[in-house]
């Protein structure tokens, strides 16, 4: 058996999440990919809140905010074909919305994939992980308790080829999946043909063109092109579409490119740099590359998911497991969140505090969860591609921050006070909906320790490699009783456990919690709905920031422990 007990296949931003998700619960992870560079380009641009939670979770939040830009600092120019630079209309894309207790990182943040990855590679790289690029899985044969891994990996343009053991296999491996063709998993849907893109990324060395604005020229139902720009300086991000563009010439030739921009816009002083990348299904560095036979040199939107995320020991995330068009800006995300539900989840089976059934709630969890957002990014590619839809085809609602994904259908949530309506959507929780176990855990501020320190927020309790107990109540034998026995039934699975005390509380006894905290506010007791003061509810918050119970009675929590924990 290796040292490293999961093999993760391909190194973009969701197997590297999964990566530095599984180090952290300190789990030893080996993850190669086939490329021999790192991807370069723009793509994935926009890092949604729930996204940046996780980020959060991983330490690596900070350094997403310092290198992207706020997503609501970005308005939409709408200019007609030809219209220049002064001929526009303006419209929110990402509309701001205002930060609060519960929803502390309320707006995106755009910033390119390959600056996100190079992020999580340098704290990979901090715990000495490191990807291994120009290695590629070749087959892999299942076992009750092992997969057998045949891998090659080039070395000076010489194959090395090597038989490695492994507990567990994870495929981040992208629409071309070997790992999902191999298993024989179904990919159903759909490819929009008449709908191609050429997207890519574009130096302008001169010929300002304003940064903190979406410029978009005419319509994807005819012609358009939609720029932006990236972190980079003077690096530019495009995308290109409608029937009426040569897509085969335009993702082949950079000199019908630059014709075509100069037409679709106006502009006609732009001094050119060099373009870096350009759409395949991957991006690539030279140009060149998109003239062989054997590669498709624009952005077919495709539309299509798997029937299931894992087949015994091997599992699928990311675009492995669903492609959507780029339009809804929820792929990249949506593989992020794969991969912190997957990640706490093997950790704990690999140190064999978890039954492997444990596994079997990726599936059920996450399936609703994409199938949904295909449904919400197939209407606003639709719409996009509708004629008259300018501005309306980049309307981006509340739905996609993809704060309100949540797993209240379950097989592994318990919630004792408000169990989830059937007709509950996996994507939205309807406003004025309780809190139930499966949504996202809030975060709370204002919140005094016993100690006298100010200013503490549960967001600082919560953490990838442990369960969080929130004991709600100003009755101590409550309080000692949820500790105490909520302790025994977890059964030796990593737990925080936290005390929130209403405002009203004077010398509480003390306890065994880990942290024993005044709700000053009351924003705690309000984000979490708990009223009225006098009552008890105990809320347990997972290890991927999602409330796995929602409990009255200690009975509650041995209930949702006895579903996972050995």
């Amino acid at each position: 058996m290796d040292s490293h007990p999961i093999l993760i296949v391909g190194a973009g931003p969701t197997g590297l999440v999964l990566a530095l998700a599984l180090i952290k619960n300190g789990i030893g992870v080996r993850i190669i990919d086939k490329a021999h560079e790192f991807v370069v380009g723009s793509r994935g641009v926009g890092v949604m809140p729930r996204s940046l939670e996780v980020h959060n979770f991983l330490g690596t939040y900070d350094e997403i905010i310092a290198r992207g830009q706020l997503s609501a600092e970005h308005i939409g120019r709408f200019y007609p074909i030809g219209g220049g630079r002064d001929e526009y209309r303006t419209s929110e894309i990402f509309p701001y919305s205002e930060p609060s207790d519960a929803i502390p990182i309320a707006n995106a943040v755009l910033i390119g994939r390959d600056t996100q990855s190079i992020i999580l590679l340098s704290h990979l790289a901090q715990h000495g992980v490191h990807v291994e690029l120009n290695t590629e899985l070749q087959s892999f044969e299942q076992h009750p308790d092992h997969v057998d891994v045949q891998i090659v990996k080039v070395i000076d343009g010489v194959d090395h080829h090597e038989a490695v053991r492994f507990q567990y296999v994870v495929g981040a491996d992208g629409p071309r999946s070997i790992i999902r063709k191999t298993l024989g998993v179904s990919f159903l849907g759909e490819t929009r043909l008449s709908e191609n893109m050429v997207v890519g990324d574009i130096f302008i060395e001169d010929g300002f063109i304003e940064p903190s604005v979406f410029h978009i020229w005419g319509e994807a139902a005819t012609q358009t092109l939609a720029m932006r720009a990236s972190e980079h300086d003077k690096l530019y991000n495009f995308m290109c579409a409608g029937p009426q563009l040569d897509h085969d010439a335009l993702a082949s030739n950079i000199e019908e490119l630059r014709k075509a921009f100069s037409r679709i816009t106006g502009l006609n002083d732009i001094k050119w740099g060099e373009t870096t990348s350009l759409s395949n299904y991957r991006w690539v560095s030279d140009i060149s590359v998109c003239n062989t036979a054997s590669q498709t040199p624009y952005y077919r939107p495709n539309i299509r998911m798997v029937d299931r995320f894992s087949m015994g020991r091997i599992f699928l995330a990311g675009d492995a497991a669903h492609v959507h068009s780029p339009a809804g800006a929820q792929g990249l995300n949506s593989g992020c969140l794969d991969a912190f539900n997957l990640g706490w989840k093997l950790a704990l089976v690999v140190k064999g505090l978890a039954k492997e059934s444990l596994l079997n709630s990726y599936t059920a969890e996450r399936l609703p969860v994409i199938a949904t957002m295909l449904q919400i990014t197939t209407k606003i590619h639709r719409t996009m591609f509708t004629e008259g839809n300018q501005q309306r085809g980049w309307d981006r609602g509340g739905k996609l921050n993809q704060l309100g994904v949540n797993y209240r259908g379950s097989p592994i949530v318990i919630d004792e006070r408000s169990p989830a309506d059937d007709e509950s959507s996996p994507y939205e929780i309807a406003p004025g909906s309780p809190l139930s176990a499966g949504d996202r855990a809030p975060d709370a501020h204002g919140l005094t320790d016993v100690g006298g320190v100010t200013g503490e927020r549960l967001f600082h309790v919560f953490g990838p490699s442990h369960h969080t107990l929130l004991v709600f109540s100003q009755s101590f034998e409550d309080v000692k009783n949820f500790l105490e026995l909520g302790g025994k039934a977890a059964k030796g699975l990593p737990l925080r456990t936290a005390v929130i005390l209403p405002s009203s509380t004077s010398d509480f006894p003390e306890c065994a919690a880990d942290h024993v905290f005044v709700d000053q506010m009351g924003s705690a007791r309000k984000n979490y709905a708990v009223e009225p003061e006098t009552s008890t509810t105990a809320f347990l918050v997972r290890p991927d920031g999602v409330v796995g119970a929602v409990v009255v009675s200690v009975k509650g929590l041995e209930r949702y422990f006895d579903n996972i924990a050995i």
